[in-house]
């Protein structure tokens, strides 16, 4: 099984996050080429997540646990509405406007594996470690 291609690495030592730099030289190359780079990246991803051949969960090295692969992607997508105001502020930008649902859905999430206390799921992440999470067994 692959990992997916878009995750986050961290490293305490290096400049490359997964073959990713914060060079100068490629911000020179513009905006279009970042926009290629963003939908190379989805296309990648989405191929993965069709055919199965993502691993169940997503290690986080730097935290020391995983997460499934289904709540990873979710907390991304938190991390992206939360930041947006923050982002737009810090570009002088206006700032972007997110869908609105037509109604609120409690999150039942914790109530899919028998919790209905959240921090139940937090202090539940050792079943996550295992085979292929690089966390142990």
């Amino acid at each position: 099984m692959q990992l997916l291609s878009a995750r986050i690495c961290w490293q305490r030592t290096s400049l490359l996050y997964c073959g990713r730099s914060i060079d100068d030289a490629e911000a020179a190359l513009g905006h279009a080429r970042l926009l290629q780079r963003v939908a190379d990246a989805r296309d990648t991803v989405a191929t993965q997540l069709r055919a199965g051949t993502t691993l169940p969960s997503i290690s986080i090295p730097r935290q020391g646990w995983a997460l499934r692969r289904d709540d990873f992607l979710l907390t991304r997508t938190l991390e992206i509405v939360v930041h947006t105001t923050d982002l737009s502020a810090g570009l002088g930008i206006a700032v972007a406007r997110l869908p609105r649902r037509r109604r609120r859905r409690r999150d039942t999430s914790c109530l899919k594996r028998g919790s209905t206390n959240p921090r139940v799921r937090r202090s539940s992440r050792s079943r996550y470690r295992g085979p292929g999470t690089g966390l142990g067994t």
